[in-house]
């Protein structure tokens, strides 16, 4: 069982399930990786990820909303951000949501499956994810 998982990555993405196992706890991703794909580290187990500042795209559920990192990020205007990019909302029963300045990139299905009544975007923003207003 791989527990921890160091990364120097030699592309710019990390393709969608590439690292969905069971067990894995920490994560180290290197610089240079700017995309991240749908499922990439998809466990509950994950406690600890350390994800550099040039990761702008995060596809859906990457990271499992439900595992320890995500859960201990601390949600801001409802919303959790992983770097730049406006990961997941924490608190679905908002209705009107403010996305950060400086974020640049909504995730794919950010506010699917959620009753929003209105969202501001930041004049930073350069990416909307797949379906994130689905």
């Amino acid at each position: 069982m791989v527990q921890q998982l160091n990364l120097p990555f030699p592309g710019d993405s990390i393709q969608a399930a590439t690292f969905a196992c069971r067990g894995l706890r920490e994560i180290n991703i290197g610089d240079g990786v700017k995309y991240i794909g749908e499922c990439a580290f998809d466990n509950q187990e994950l406690e600890k990820a350390v994800i550099p500042e040039s990761v702008i795209e995060i596809g859906y559920q990457a990271f499992d909303f439900e595992s320890p990192f995500i859960k201990q990020i601390e949600p801001e205007d409802g919303i959790r951000y992983i770097g730049k990019v406006a990961y997941c909302v924490a608190d679905e029963s908002l209705g009107e949501y403010t996305i950060k300045d400086g974020a640049i990139s909504l995730a794919d299905k950010l506010f699917a499956y959620t009753d929003i009544s209105a969202v501001n975007l930041p004049a930073s923003l350069e990416i909307i994810g797949n379906d994130a207003f689905n």
